[in-house]
């Protein structure tokens, strides 16, 4: 991988978790006024750009796919894909993190939800949009903790509490099962027995896992096959970027799900608008890895910094933003649904300093601490080789 294509994907990894985390922000503080037709043309930008954080989600599936997919693929082209090392790497890199978010952010929830709930913040009496159907008292409990531990959300149970960022990393963990088993089972190389087991895992999986779970799953794909195209895209990167942005613009401002009503019937609509804007980065990507300047991105070292902790901050920061916004509401009597004013914007602009601290300090205990947790697994598994991974995604 070049260093360009490193630093992009580095930068891809902060400035997706940076949007997912600033539109959870934005929807909680701002409340929508208006119509498009009688709104400063400035608020209505700020709307669409907090509706942006789902298409943020659908590039770390492209970025997964892109790093964790295409490796499965290059190392079985070659004949060296083994599971167990595979496995290890996944634990290694998602659990710490998930672990560590379930305790907090239960603990987050319970503070609230014992100290700061006098206007029913946890029960959502202010319609906090993509929050409303959240039961947060009735979503902690030690069998949905069990559920979560397992990344079976959204399949046997709803997530833990508010943490309502949970539902993709279901999606992710079973994608990263889901993919080697599609390889093992329909690549020629693989062994009868290997083969059969392969596939029947995955029929399981088809009759159990959601359908939108599921679906979702080709963005991740396509990820992992872009990753394997060989052939240079001569498309120069601003072109590419400019199509990326639109694509996602369009899908935050609504635009997207007009055009997609007259041609598709509804249950095709986020999947086809997940696949345009995963394809339109794919192209970014594929149009980096072309391009002539081959040298780092200005800033790589920070881009590298903000992406270490990128998959903390998207696991940790929901629970803890409901927290906060919790406690101001009680203390001072606004701060959740307000309206568009400076101190709302104010409100929001202190709030992502603290939601950073937060979740940096818990990446040095979780997101830090892979390589340790990977060895240590390895030790126990004895006879294991270190499986070289690329760079993984947040």
């Amino acid at each position: 991988m070049s260093p360009r294509l490193s630093s992009v994907l580095n930068l891809s990894r902060w400035v997706a978790a940076f949007v997912v985390v600033m539109g959870h922000t934005a929807h909680f503080v701002l409340a929508r006024v208006g119509t498009p037709s009688d709104r400063p043309a400035w608020l209505t930008a700020v709307y669409v750009l907090r509706n942006c954080h789902l298409q943020a989600v659908w590039v770390f599936f492209v970025l997964s796919g892109f790093l964790v997919g295409g490796g499965v693929l290059a190392r079985h082209r070659e004949g060296r894909f083994q599971f167990l090392p595979y496995l290890v790497n996944r634990v290694s890199r998602i659990y710490p993190v998930l672990i560590a978010a379930l305790v907090l952010g239960a603990a987050c929830d319970l503070t609230g939800l014992r100290w700061f709930d006098r206007d029913g913040v946890y029960e959502d009496r202010q319609q906090v949009p993509d929050f409303e159907h959240a039961q947060v008292r009735e979503q902690l409990s030690w069998s949905v903790a069990g559920w979560n531990l397992l990344n079976l959300q959204t399949v046997a149970s709803p997530v833990l509490g508010s943490n309502l960022p949970l539902w993709s990393l279901a999606n992710e963990w079973w994608y990263y099962l889901l993919f080697p088993a599609l390889v093992l089972g329909t690549f020629p190389k693989t062994r009868l027995p290997v083969r059969g087991a392969a596939l029947l895992f995955v029929a399981g999986a088809v009759l159990v896992f959601p359908r939108g779970m599921l679906v979702l799953g080709l963005v991740w794909g396509l990820g992992a096959l872009a990753s394997e195209w060989r052939h240079p895209v001569r498309m120069p990167v601003p072109l590419a970027l400019i199509v990326f942005g639109g694509m996602v613009l369009a899908n935050g401002s609504g635009v997207t799900a007009r055009v997609l009503t007259r041609f598709l019937p509804p249950p095709l609509h986020l999947v086809t608008s997940a696949l345009m804007v995963g394809f339109a980065f794919i192209l970014v990507l594929l149009a980096v890895r072309s391009a002539s300047t081959q040298v780092p991105l200005p800033g790589e070292a920070w881009h590298e910094r903000l992406a270490d902790f990128s998959y903390s901050l998207y696991l940790s920061h929901y629970p803890m933003l409901l927290l906060l916004l919790a406690a101001f509401q009680t203390r001072f009597g606004w701060g959740i649904q307000s309206a568009p004013t400076p101190r709302a914007f104010l409100l929001i602009l202190a709030l992502l300093p603290v939601l950073y601290a937060w979740a940096y300090i818990v990446s040095l205990f979780t997101e830090r601490r892979t390589p340790q947790v990977r060895h240590w697994l390895q030790a126990r598994l004895r006879g294991l080789e270190p499986e070289k991974t690329r760079t993984q995604a947040g």
